[in-house]
């Protein structure tokens, strides 16, 4: 004779396997966003490399940085560019932005670049997602 508790799960089985599989995912989930925010901040450094190499290239040929356009900070992000739009097309394809702000609205992420008064030396700033802190760059 076969007892009715031989053909499934308990109550008990079943959510220590959901809590288990809860925890789980969990820490994949967090794993996975700490992968982002270090791969987007690796982004950005390499974004500032490439516009140092750009300017180097710039100051090769008119022997002065680009005019910030007299503004407080040249601020790249994806509605404005103005301050380094005299590199494309001759020295870049295109302006690299912050990862954060390729979409519609205000973002606290995008690059600046302040020149030295006698455009002899510049600064490259973005800010970093994972301590908040900024990547400087400096010629």
């Amino acid at each position: 004779m076969k007892s009715r508790f031989q053909n499934g799960f308990t109550l008990i089985e079943l959510l220590v396997v959901i809590a288990i599989i809860g925890i789980l995912m969990t820490m994949g989930f967090s794993s996975y966003s700490n992968i982002q925010i270090n791969a987007r901040d690796a982004k950005r450094k390499s974004d500032l490399k490439e516009l140092k190499t750009v300017l180097y290239q710039y100051h090769s040929d008119k022997n002065a940085y680009p005019d910030d356009g007299g503004s407080l900070c040249g601020c790249l992000t994806s509605s404005n560019t103005s301050w380094i739009l005299q590199l494309i097309p001759d020295y870049a394809d295109s302006l690299p932005i912050d990862p954060l702000n390729v979409g519609i609205g205000a973002t606290a992420y995008f690059y600046t670049y302040i020149p030295d008064a006698d455009q002899q030396g510049f600064e490259l700033n973005a800010i970093l997602e994972k301590d908040g802190s900024t990547h400087v760059v400096r010629d």
